[in-house]
């Protein structure tokens, strides 16, 4: 190649390279965005399925009953009340209140 021809291509080498640098930069920033956003759908779902939770059929299901369940269970499986215990307040508050189970 000419000089002209080099320093021509080294030119243009230059600005693809100018353009890679700032393609990569604008990667990296909406990378940042979209895992910002990521974590915001994340937090948004759990909040939907917490607040979905409060009207679920179970919650409803008077404690002696749930009490009375979980007697049966514990008995047949032969599996600590404490486990039930931590799945949520009312079948805390249900499990403490049976006294089958302990």
């Amino acid at each position: 190649p000419s000089q002209s021809q080099l320093l021509q291509t080294r030119s243009l080498i230059a600005e693809k390279a100018t353009k890679l640098s700032q393609l990569q930069a604008l990667y990296e920033k909406n990378k940042k965005a979209l895992e910002e956003l990521e974590t915001r759908i994340q937090a948004a779902k759990q909040d939907l399925f917490d607040t979905q939770a409060k009207i679920a059929p179970v919650n409803r299901v008077p404690a002696e009953i749930l009490g009375l369940i979980f007697t049966i269970h514990v008995w047949e499986h032969d599996s600590s009340p404490w486990v039930l215990a931590h799945v949520s307040r009312i079948w805390r508050a249900s499990a403490l209140m049976t006294k089958g189970l302990w």
